[in-house]
């Protein structure tokens, strides 16, 4: 068994790539031949889509892509379509540029003599984060090896063109590979975070709230304990204000009071010089003191 050179590609695979504009030279790498992206995908979805049940196959036009997140599967169909000879079978890989980043191709990795239609390659992203493929992208490639003769032990399949549903349902659903599940925490840790953070506020404002409501409480409880106890006391001392201003008031006044008689006053000095007056003798007529 001998792979086919690239010399030996250009002259057998314009017969192995039917229809028109299907085998395009300038796609021979050495001694491969590169496949494109074709019209249709399938990806598994992860937790991100609403309704996984419900999710399908989806069809690229030219330049449409599809993302292929992290630790999921998914189908992709090729753009080109082969029939294989009986003489020979062929190989198929990825290229390493897409390899690199972490899409695993886990399909078959052989092509049987006698099959016809597109390839349709499984692939896996083992990769930190979604990749994203687009149609016509170069992305695969195919080798073919001789048998050491035609053989009727081949396919005999009708030409596939479309991803089956049977390859769907197969695969149908999310796959919880340690990066989805990864995810689904961050994003549970997250909703977490912020209910708490939105229940410390309505704690917060609660709590304000009762603050308030409580010094308002206390506030009137005291205003009404001490106009109670005003109104007491008021009912214990009224009765004996009210005895003692009886007793003052009780009788005329007139009977109560005493006549005052003020005595006469004498001025002592006025006493005094009578006295010196009536001893002092008289002096002779004629005669004046010095």
């Amino acid at each position: 068994m001998a792979f086919w050179s690239g010399e030996k590609l250009a002259e057998r695979l314009p017969d192995i790539f039917v229809g028109e504009g299907n085998f395009d030279e300038s796609k021979i790498d050495c001694s491969a031949y590169t496949l494109t992206v074709g019209p249709e995908a399938y990806i598994t979805p992860d937790h991100k889509v609403q309704n996984p049940s419900r999710h399908t196959s989806a069809k690229l036009n030219s330049g449409d892509s599809i993302a292929i997140p992290a630790g999921q599967f998914g189908f992709l169909l090729t753009e080109e379509s082969i029939t294989m000879p009986d003489d020979a079978m062929a190989f198929i890989s990825m290229k390493s540029k897409l390899k690199f980043r972490g899409l695993i191709n886990v399909s078959g990795f052989h092509v049987d003599p006698g099959f016809s239609g597109r390839l349709v390659f499984s692939v896996f992203n083992a990769g930190p984060k979604p990749l994203h493929v687009k149609r016509g992208d170069d992305l695969f490639l195919i080798w073919f090896s001789d048998l050491d003769r035609a053989t009727d032990k081949k396919k005999s399949n009708s030409p596939l063109m479309a991803i089956s549903s049977e390859l769907i349902n197969g695969i149908s659903g999310e796959i919880q590979s340690a990066h989805s599940l990864s995810e689904k925490m961050e994003l549970i840790e997250k909703n977490l975070a912020e209910r708490t953070e939105e229940i410390n506020r309505k704690l917060i404002k609660y709590t304000t709230v009762m603050g308030l409501l409580m010094t308002i409480v206390v506030g009137l409880g005291l205003y009404f304990i001490k106009d109670a106890i005003s109104k007491e006391m008021d009912k214990d001392v009224q009765p004996s204000i009210e005895k003692n201003v009886d007793s003052m008031s009780a009788g005329p006044t007139s009977e109560r009071m005493e006549k005052i008689t003020m005595p006469s006053v004498h001025s002592p000095s006025k006493q005094l010089s009578e006295e010196i007056l009536d001893k002092t003798p008289a002096l002779p007529a004629g005669k004046q003191e010095d």
